[in-house]
């Protein structure tokens, strides 16, 4: 009996699989720039070393400083990813994005070791919520609907129809009010929750 000989393909790696992998190692290399920057110079100089957090702990907030920080930190951001979406220059910016956020997460949790030791890591994960779930979501759609966008191919302008223009502005729209609430829950719950965890360590 003649055997038939089985092909298989190779597995296609899709645009947010490929993202997803860029991430994990960009926040490995984070990792590893932390390391390489030693360790006294991240006990100095880290975001959570013992004389900046004892400083936040008893220090007051204003709200409304806070609040415009972050607006201004986090518009601009947003106004990129939603207009260069359109671009065919989407994917490297969204690339350019994730491995950027990958690597500074990474840096961020050595930095929060070296400072507390294995307390660090909780702390490092409380200080990214709750905004950072609204975030994290308003990224995900923005990036799922300039995926449909550019799924024929070309530019986001040719040929794009009524509807999907439609579809991404209330894509838009909605990581709009995401971003309002990440804004919001920043300013007003996270410094909160860090005052109280603080008391803690």
């Amino acid at each position: 009996m003649r055997k038939k000989r089985i092909y298989m393909e190779p597995r296609k790696i899709s645009g947010e699989s490929c993202l997803k992998y860029l991430f994990f190692g960009s926040f490995f290399i984070g990792i590893l720039l932390a390391n390489l920057s030693g360790s006294q110079k991240l006990l100095d100089y880290g975001v959570f070393n013992t004389y900046f957090l004892k400083q936040f702990e008893y220090s007051s907030i204003s709200y409304t400083d806070l609040f415009l920080y972050i607006l201004e930190a986090r518009a601009p951001v947003f106004l990129l990813l939603v207009l260069l979406g359109i671009t065919e220059f989407w994917y490297p910016m969204h690339f350019l994005f994730v491995m950027w956020n990958g690597g500074a997460l990474g840096f961020l949790f050595v930095s929060g070791i070296s400072n507390l030791g294995i307390k660090g890591i909780l702390l490092v994960i409380l200080s990214l919520v709750p905004q950072y779930l609204f975030y994290v979501i308003l990224y995900l759609i923005l990036f799922f609907a300039q995926q449909r966008i550019h799924a024929e191919g070309g530019q986001a302008s040719a040929g794009l129809s009524r509807g999907r223009w439609v579809m991404y502005l209330i894509s838009s729209g909605l990581a709009l009010a995401l971003l309002i609430l990440g804004i919001l829950t920043e300013t007003y719950l996270n410094p909160g929750i860090m005052k109280n965890i603080l008391k803690i360590f």
